[in-house]
């Protein structure tokens, strides 16, 4: 419960705050094309679709995890073009943005090539909310190498901050 606000799941702000900070640093979402990787069960994607629909939407996950989502998106009326694709094997695509909630951070620097080279830099403009796991445990990019890989990238603070290392990466 949230005095003066009501009771919100943590979640769903989380997924505002992230809506908001695109929109802010980036573009207006209406009418565009994005990419999620790592998307869960689709919260990040209902909620911008409620606020902003988009034109095309690639979810990229695990199999399993891409039947929730698809199940949760469409009970939520989520519209437009949606592709439901397999995160372990990225297809290339080129969209207006890329949005990445912590998931390209956990992922093995392979998947990460793969993601770079066949999402992240065929795109406009993107959004990573960035931790140091893959870096510190699995072999993964560091973020000083992607700052340099990913054109025009920049590095914002993470707020609320909540995690030593976490910032977000943004490109335009």
């Amino acid at each position: 419960k949230f005095s003066n606000f009501g009771t919100f799941s943590p979640t769903l702000l989380r997924y505002l705050k992230v809506f908001l900070e695109i929109e802010s640093l980036i573009a207006p979402l209406k009418d565009k094309s994005i990419a999620e990787i790592g998307v869960g069960f689709g919260g990040q994607a209902s909620l911008i679709d409620k606020l902003s629909p988009t034109s095309n939407y690639i979810f990229y996950d695990i199999p399993p995890v891409l039947e929730l989502t698809k199940k949760f998106v469409t009970s939520h009326g989520m519209q437009g073009n949606l592709e439901f694709r397999d995160g372990r094997v990225p297809e290339s695509c080129s969209v207006d943005v890329v949005i990445s909630n912590y998931a390209f951070s956990e992922i093995a620097k392979p998947i990460q090539t793969a993601y770079l080279n066949n999402v992240i830099l065929k795109s406009k403009s993107g959004y990573i909310t960035w931790n140091n796991l893959s870096a510190n445990q699995l072999g993964g990019y560091s973020l000083a190498d992607l700052i340099r890989l990913i054109p025009n990238s920049q590095i914002f603070p993470e707020k609320p901050y909540t995690y030593d290392g976490n910032v977000i990466i943004v490109w335009k």
